[in-house]
């Protein structure tokens, strides 16, 4: 096109040269003849031998340029032809209706596929898989990469203007948009960098976190096999996923994963932390290890400290279990087994020195439970009040606006027998809501204190909670990702039956002289009766400790049976909800209320846990859910166990929390974009109650298994002994 474009223009600029020497030699001829006629003749000859002449040289200088320019065309043509044909580009042009107009030889090839004409490009390429649009017209040019069979290949797309074949009844070409579609083969890119991503760092801290109370009383050789075969399934578990060891102490161990082998180790459900408990070598107790693992990290030192927070999070909860930290998610593994309780007082006494420390450089102490207070947290509350008020400092207690028995505890705290001068009725007036408690923090050095959780959407005020910058958090749930974080310290212990437990033994250290008064001990001791169920859950030495300093204080346990009884109606709604439940495998009840009064949220979030707690109960179910649904579309949960399987776990699974007897959950919540249905509730937490249920048998049989072969082990080295 550009050699015909220049060839016209030589041509036209030919004919105004000619034309302009015409003119010159007639203006010459005229002359000539003026002067002499008989010169005329030899003129024009003289002038058609130069038009000759010059002639001559045009053609000769066009055809030069002409067969110069043909020659580029003709090359530049070839490369185009080699560009398309040989390079390693896959190349096609699809109309405006998506059918096949022209393709190269690679571009069939890297399809995989035999190719015709007119094919459409849903049929030519697995678009819908990749995720590319198939309407030309609202394509804008763009760049994917795209799968075919075990290839990889980056595909550039971009409209063109393709011509139609002119209609019969003779109309004009028209110009829709098209597609043109290059294909570049990729695979050894993706490949290096898969190969890459696989091989990426996780570290993992693995920690014998029972060890102490695995190797009591046991003989020194017990102690050193126990503590080699530990090392040995973690080294055999490493070894397996090509990991590393790093052992920091007999207790703890620094692991390197590649990040393949993670994916792995989760889908397995981290089956070292059965592994371990099988060893036996006297121990009345069997060995659990906290895995705390992190793939989330720009740095070394920042994956290391994420791999850290998981394992104090796996503490928190109890241990026995394992977190991962994978692509800014935390998941949990594990943790079906009881709770343990630990017989170390050091760490309540120095927790206790802290908080004592805490409070005397405060100016304001406010004391926070959370949202529809129970016994324990109002318990707890009145506990950490009172070590605030014995020091001397400003007190207040933040309840939620739907505290639901502000009558049960005015009678506690009115209650004539009393053990002690002081006035229990000041804690009423300590008692401030949000609003109320807002201006009373002002710009001093103010200090709040939460009491039985640690999750901000569960404070009785989050106000309160987001403007006081020194925290300190006292619980016994196990740790939940979302745990309020920026506290100047953080006291979890979810081996403890309640937070008012905690709280008495704090007490012992707070300072010798600190005495509870019959009040505030009924009401500590109200906690504890709650959380335990009445002693029979989660107790252990440190309860009844606890519990026998606060009867020697004076609780009164008349006043606290009187705590918990019913009235008729709720006893009435209770039953029909209870009567309502049904069973599923294994031992798993399920009670749910339907289209409930939210002006009785207080009233049936009681009756709910109270559902549960007596579901358990009964012979043959040994984990419970009371699903109380609203008429304003908000359904709340409370969940239960023997003990038999962690409910805490189960919970989890509907972005809930707490512990291994008892936990719950509302909706909406964040875990879930759509509140899902009753069924859909109900579905999930048979599948969760199932799962710990069949790690629980295959843990079981395993055991029997190894303790089978050790058996057969032992009988075939004492034959060979006699022998």
């Amino acid at each position: 096109m550009s050699g015909n474009l220049h060839n016209r223009t030589n041509e036209v600029f030919s004919k105004n040269k000619l034309l302009l020497y015409s003119v010159i030699i007639v203006i010459i001829a005229v002359a000539v003849g003026y002067i002499n006629k008989w010169l005329i003749i030899p003129y024009i000859v003289l002038v058609c031998l130069a038009y000759y002449l010059l002639n001559a040289q045009r053609i000769n200088e066009a055809r030069y340029y002409n067969d110069t320019l043909a020659n580029v065309i003709r090359n530049i043509e070839r490369a185009n032809h080699f560009a398309v044909n040989k390079m390693d580009l896959g190349t096609a042009v699809f109309s405006g209706k998506g059918e096949l107009q022209w393709y190269n030889d690679k571009f069939a090839k890297m399809v995989g596929h035999a190719l015709k004409y007119g094919d459409l490009i849903k049929d030519v390429l697995p678009l819908k898989q990749n995720k590319i649009s198939l309407d030309m017209y609202a394509m804008k040019d763009g760049k994917i990469e795209l799968q075919i069979e075990d290839r990889f290949y980056s595909v550039k797309y971009f409209k063109v203007e393709t011509l139609t074949p002119a209609s019969k009844k003779g109309k004009k070409n028209v110009k829709p948009v098209g597609l043109a579609v290059y294909l570049t083969d990729i695979t050894e890119t993706r490949l290096t960098i898969d190969q890459f991503e696989n091989n990426r760092l996780c570290l993992a801290y693995v920690r014998f976190d029972n060890m102490e109370s695995v190797l009591n009383d046991l003989t020194e050789l017990n102690k050193a096999n126990i503590i080699g075969d530990v090392n040995g399934v973690i080294n055999k578990w490493v070894g397996s996923k090509n990991g590393f060891v790093c052992r920091q102490n007999s207790q703890q161990a620094l692991v390197g994963f590649p990040v393949a082998a993670v994916q792995d180790l989760m889908e397995e459900k981290f089956t070292v932390l059965d592994e371990v408990k099988k060893i036996r070598h006297g121990n009345k107790i069997s060995p659990t290890l906290s895995i705390g693992l992190a793939c989330d990290g720009t740095t070394y030192e920042e994956l290391a400290k994420n791999a850290e927070q998981q394992l104090n999070d796996v503490i928190s909860r109890g241990g026995d279990q394992a977190l991962v930290l994978v692509e800014n998610q935390q998941k949990s593994f594990g943790g079906a087994a009881p709770v343990q309780q630990k017989q170390e007082r050091v760490r309540v006494r120095t927790t206790t020195h802290t908080i004592r420390e805490r409070i005397l450089q405060a100016d304001k102490v406010f004391v926070m439970g959370h949202k529809r207070e129970d016994f324990d947290a109002i318990g707890a509350s009145i506990g950490m009040a009172k070590f605030a008020l014995f020091l001397g400092k400003s007190t207040h207690i933040v309840i939620s606006p739907d505290y639901y028995d502000m009558e049960a505890i005015t009678k506690v705290l009115t209650d004539e027998n009393k053990n002690s001068d002081e006035d229990d009725t000041r804690y009423l007036s300590l008692m401030v809501t949000e609003e109320q408690a807002l201006p009373l923090i002002g710009d001093g050095k103010n200090l709040l204190i939460i009491v039985d959780h640690h999750r901000s959407v569960l404070s009785a005020s989050e106000a309160v909670l987001n403007k006081i910058e020194n925290r300190i958090i006292i619980d016994h749930h196990r740790r939940s990702s979302d745990i309020i974080g920026g506290n100047v310290l953080t006291y979890l212990e979810p081996n403890s039956s309640s937070t008012c437990e905690l709280v008495t033994e704090m007490s012992t250290f707070m300072d010798e002289r600190l005495r509870f008064t019959t009040a505030e001990a009924t009401l500590l001791y109200s906690g504890i009766v709650l959380d335990t169920k009445n002693f029979i859950v989660q107790t252990g030495t440190r309860t009844f400790q606890a519990s026998a300093l606060l009867k020697e204080a004076g609780a009164n346990l008349e006043l606290v049976r009187w705590l918990f009884k019913d009235d008729f109606d709720s006893s009435l709604l209770k039953a029909k909800i209870f009567a309502a439940a049904k069973l599923h495998e294994p031992r798993f009840a399920v009670a749910k209320y339907e289209n409930a009064d939210p002006s009785r949220r207080k009233e049936l979030g009681i009756i709910a846990s109270q559902v549960a707690d007596s579901l358990i109960a009964i012979h043959g179910i040994s984990s419970a859910v009371s699903l109380i649904a609203y008429s304003d579309g908000t359904v709340n949960l409370s969940a239960r166990s023997d003990g038999s399987v962690n409910i805490h776990v189960v919970a989890e699974q509907l972005g809930g929390g707490g512990h291994q007897y008892q936990a719950g959950a509302q909706f909406p919540n964040k875990k879930f974009a759509k509140s899902p249905s009753l069924k859909e509730i109900e579905d999930i937490l048979v599948v969760a109650n199932k799962e710990q249920w069949d790690a629980k048998a295959k843990a079981e049989a395993e055991a029997k298994a190894q303790e089978k072969e050790n058996s057969k082990e032992n009988e075939n080295n004492e034959s060979n002994s006699v022998s």
